[in-house]
């Protein structure tokens, strides 16, 4: 979903449920996806708070990513799902943002998003994976992972990290032999 900025003829009187971008954004959404907000990095006002949040739970989606902040936050962290922003702020959205769209590219964080990319995160951070190399990058992000626990394990047992990280030819050979035997 992208936001632009607030401006008081667009944001008069009630919302209507029925054709506020924001709310036909919420009851769109489907399970394991990720709601992912274009804030422009603005911090001046939530994107969203709690009764939001917890609706977009119960339709099963997977959390919601944005480079703005929550309202309600304390109850949005006890709601059971991943949710990521820069912070938190109780000003309405209606001061800060106006919904205009979703479902079509947007930037968060500085990083675009399109439709159907795979969205990961965990207490680090997040990251989007164009949907085409999803395949491809978990591959290597196994791989990785691999090496990478076999050298903790190697610098636990008091190796030095010259020459174990990043391994030299020796401790590459050693891994793959590892590696090998352990399939």
């Amino acid at each position: 979903m992208r936001y632009i900025p607030a401006r008081e003829d667009l944001d008069r009187g009630e919302i209507d449920n029925r054709t506020s971008i924001q709310r036909l954004a919420i009851e769109q959404i489907g399970g394991g996806e990720v709601m992912v907000v274009d804030a422009r990095g603005d911090t001046g006002g939530g994107i969203m708070g709690s009764i939001l949040a917890t609706r977009i739970h119960r339709r099963g989606a997977s959390g919601v990513v944005t480079d703005g902040v929550f309202r309600d936050s304390p109850i949005i962290a006890e709601i059971g799902f991943g949710v990521y922003a820069r912070g938190m702020n109780a000003r309405s959205i209606r001061v800060t943002h106006h919904p205009v769209d979703f479902q079509q590219p947007i930037a968060c964080g500085g990083v675009p998003v399109f439709p159907g990319d795979i969205v990961v995160g965990d207490c680090e951070g997040v990251v989007v994976v164009p949907r085409h190399l999803a395949g491809q990058v978990a591959q290597e992000a196994v791989a990785k992972e691999e090496q990478e626990d076999y050298l903790l394990q190697k610098v636990r047992e008091g190796a030095s990290i010259v020459g174990t990280y990043p391994p030299d030819e020796k401790l590459l050979a050693e891994y793959n032999a590892w590696k090998k035997s352990t399939q």
